[in-house]
C-alpha cells in the first residue's frame, strides 16, 4: 500500500481528520511524520503551503514522480481549502477539472468599475516556495512604480495576518469601495476585488485568478478588464469543501497526473 505523508497541523482537528479520511478512502495509508526513507513513487506528501522548510522534502517526492499536494485556505468562501499538486495558487496542476464546480460557487462578479479615486496595494505574508516568495522590498517598489504611473491615491492595506482568528479592523470591502485598480503579489484579496468589479494587476509569477487580471504596473490607467467566468472555474476546479476532501474526491485522479 502506498503511503501519504500528511503534514499539516493536527491542532485544526476537523481539518486534519478531513484529510485523513480522504486520504485513506483513495487508498492511502497515512503518516504523520517526513519519510524515514527516499519516498516511492506510489507515494505522497501532503503539505500545507510549501514553505521553505520543506522545499528540499518536496524534491526528494518530485524526483521521485511522487506527488506533492499542497494546501492552504480556500479562495471563496468559509471552511474552504485550495489544493493542488506542485503549487496551490494557480502555480500547479489542478486536482479536479469539472465546469460544473463553478456554478456551486454560489458567486458572481459585479460589473467592472468604471471610475475610482485610488489604487489599492495588497502585499501579502512572507510565506511560500523559496523561488516565489513576495519580495520584502515589493511594496516600496510598487510605490515607486505606480507614482510614475498614475496621478491616482495609492492606498496600501497591510496584510491582517492570520485572519481568520483574528478579522481585520477594516473590512476588505471598505477598502474596495471607489477603487480604481487593486495590486497583488498573488493574494486572494485580489480574488475579492475581481468579484467587487475591481481590476486587479498581480507581480507573482503565478496566481489562481489571473486569467482575469493584467501583469503590468505601468498599464494602472487602463488596467486588464479579464475573464471573470474563466477564472471563477478555475477557482473552483481549485478548491474543495471539506466534506469533499473527506470523501477522497480530489485525491482519486492523482495517479493520472502522474508524469503530466
Amino acid at each position: 500500500m502506498s503511503t501519504a505523508y500528511l503534514l499539516i497541523r493536527r491542532e485544526a482537528e476537523e481539518r486534519h481528520e478531513a484529510f485523513v479520511a480522504g486520504l485513506e478512502k483513495a487508498g492511502y495509508a497515512v503518516a504523520h511524520a517526513e519519510p524515514r526513507e527516499e519516498p516511492r513513487s506510489g507515494d505522497v506528501l501532503v503539505l500545507w503551503n510549501r514553505r521553505g522548510q520543506y522545499e528540499k522534502l518536496a524534491e526528494r517526492f518530485e524526483a521521485r514522480g511522487a506527488p506533492v499536494l499542497v494546501a492552504e485556505n480556500g479562495y471563496i468562501g468559509r471552511g474552504n481549502v485550495a489544493l493542488a499538486r506542485g503549487h496551490h495558487n494557480g502555480g500547479g496542476q489542478l486536482l479536479v477539472r469539472d465546469s460544473g464546480r463553478r456554478a456551486a460557487l454560489g458567486v458572481e462578479a459585479a460589473p467592472w468599475r468604471v471610475g475610482g479615486s485610488h489604487v489599492l496595494v495588497c502585499p501579502n505574508r512572507f510565506i511560500g516556495p523559496r523561488d516565489a516568495l513576495m519580495p520584502h522590498d515589493w511594496v516600496a517598489r510598487t510605490l515607486s512604480t505606480l507614482a510614475r504611473a498614475t496621478r491616482l491615491r495609492v492606498k496600501v492595506r497591510a496584510h491582517p495576518g492570520r485572519w481568520r482568528r483574528f478579522p481585520p479592523k477594516v473590512p476588505l470591502e471598505h477598502d474596495l469601495k471607489d477603487c480604481w485598480a487593486c495590486v497583488i503579489w498573488w493574494s486572494s484579496a485580489g480574488i475579492q476585488a475581481l468579484l467587487a468589479g475591481v481590476p486587479v494587476i498581480y507581480c507573482g509569477p503565478w496566481w489562481v485568478g489571473a486569467r482575469a487580471a493584467g501583469r503590468e504596473l505601468g498599464s494602472v490607467d487602463s488596467p486588464v478588464m479579464g475573464d471573470r467566468e474563466v477564472m471563477l472555474e478555475d477557482v473552483a476546479n481549485a478548491q474543495f469543501s471539506l466534506e469533499e476532501v473527506a470523501s477522497g474526491l480530489p485525491f482519486r485522479r492523482i495517479c493520472e497526473h502522474a508524469g503530466a
